[in-house]
């Protein structure tokens, strides 16, 4: 059954996911301090920052947690004070840490509105005996202290940061999962397989490779590969460029002429119902991406006019023990995240 409701966007933290909640009837602005229901605790409260104004939205899913109210001055102050804590709580688990030589790096920390559990979200490469860390923390701040260890992407969706387009991180804004990614997407898209330019902050590949993935594919069906011999009406000739954007193909006929053709003009010498399945590369690993951290990227384009892709012959890539899945490079979070508290 579907509702009428206002929502509101409100981000807990900065630079942080905006998360939409029921404004109910309150009249909210953006820059609002709001006091919000805990998603993962509906007995818990937390404090944001209102950055989408109010609007209906008729809402048919589940139901939405709501803006409590309007926070005010004691709100305020207590929420300086819960933010404070967690940088204390950084601070001695960080020095714990160096004491105990324990292998793993701390990169948060959360705590609710009303003083309840402390939260230290952590690194490590695999698991890692840290009671007497718990103990410790547990004696100094009177509370529950709960350890939840997380995968590097979640790592860089803590601590925010610019990416290489000059925005803020996806996966601090808008991005509530990570959906696999695969070299093959960088691949469809004809991108420098550097891995400087399409790996992350994480050291992953980069999330926006998907975005437009199932797009290129469908642009792609309808050109050539390139390499492959066409047989046209001015004669028979090799696909050398390819334009999946402008929808246009270079074709470097047998006596050296250059011929233009249009997407149009290879479905029309080509029918639908007579027309090739096109090939697909096999799925290759992240393992490939370290690898050729470890080489010297070396492609040899051969420029054609305006083409944005030009025939080029890769380095053959091995697969590296660091691999996670065959043919993706990243896993939903919750594959990759642990939890523990005392």
């Amino acid at each position: 059954m579907s509702t009428e409701t206002n929502i509101v966007g409100v981000t807990l933290r900065r630079p942080g996911r905006v998360r939409y909640y029921d404004a109910k009837n309150f009249t909210l602005r953006v820059e609002d301090l709001v006091v919000v229901e805990s998603e993962a605790d509906k007995n818990s409260q937390e404090v944001g920052t209102v950055v989408v104004a109010p609007r209906p939205h008729t809402n048919s899913r589940r139901r939405l947690p709501q803006v409590i109210r309007r926070a005010n001055n004691r709100d305020a102050e207590q929420y300086k004070k819960v933010r404070s804590r967690e940088e204390d709580l950084l601070d001695v688990a960080k020095a714990e840490i160096i004491a105990l030589r324990l292998p793993m790096k701390v990169v948060g920390a959360e705590q609710d509105l009303v003083g309840g559990k402390l939260i230290l979200f952590f690194t490590a490469e695999g698991r890692i005996d840290f009671r007497s860390l718990v103990k410790t923390l547990a004696e100094k701040f009177k509370t529950r202290i709960e350890m939840r260890q997380i995968g590097v992407r979640d790592e860089a969706k803590k601590v925010g940061g610019i990416g290489v387009c000059g925005l803020t991180l996806c996966c601090c804004t808008f991005l509530k999962e990570f959906a696999p990614v695969s070299i093959k997407m960088a691949k469809a898209q004809n991108l420098s397989l550097n891995p400087s330019k399409i790996s992350g902050q994480c050291g992953r590949l980069l999330c926006c490779l998907g975005y437009e993935h199932e797009n290129y594919l469908a642009l792609t069906k309808t050109l050539p590969k390139i390499g492959k011999v066409v047989n046209t009406p001015q004669g028979s000739g090799k696909v050398k460029a390819v334009s999946v954007l402008k929808q246009e193909f270079l074709l470097i006929l047998e006596d050296g002429t250059d011929v233009r053709l249009s997407a149009d003009d290879w479905m029309k010498m080509n029918p639908p119902d007579k027309a090739p399945e096109p090939e697909v590369d096999e799925a290759e690993t992240d393992g490939e991406i370290a690898k050729l951290a470890d080489e010297e990227v070396a492609y040899q384009v051969e420029e054609a006019g305006d083409f944005l892709t030009a025939e080029a012959t890769p380095p053959e890539a091995t697969t590296s023990s660091d691999t996670d899945d065959e043919g993706s490079s990243n896993a939903p979070a919750g594959d990759s995240e642990g939890s523990a508290s005392m």
